[in-house]
């Protein structure tokens, strides 16, 4: 993703064959770290999840999400 663009290709599959058709850019991705994964996509290929860093210099604060909060409660 050298240019910072979300691509897709086509896929077609034949018996012994694999076609692939051109790139097109869906989207541009926000600047990413060079190490892991700050995307995933959904299993029907509709939905991005996308991980963006929180600017130190805006003065809000990173959302938590909490899992599995209702065992909290049972303490």
């Amino acid at each position: 993703m050298v240019d910072q663009q979300m691509k897709a290709v086509s896929v077609e599959s034949g018996d012994d064959s694999l076609r692939l058709g051109g790139p097109v850019a869906l989207f541009k991705m926000p600047s990413m770290p060079s190490s892991g994964t700050a995307y995933d996509v959904s299993a029907d290929g509709q939905r991005f999840l996308i991980s963006q860093p929180v600017a130190a210099t805006t003065g809000e604060r990173p959302t938590a999400l909490i899992a599995n909060w209702s065992k909290l409660l049972q303490r």
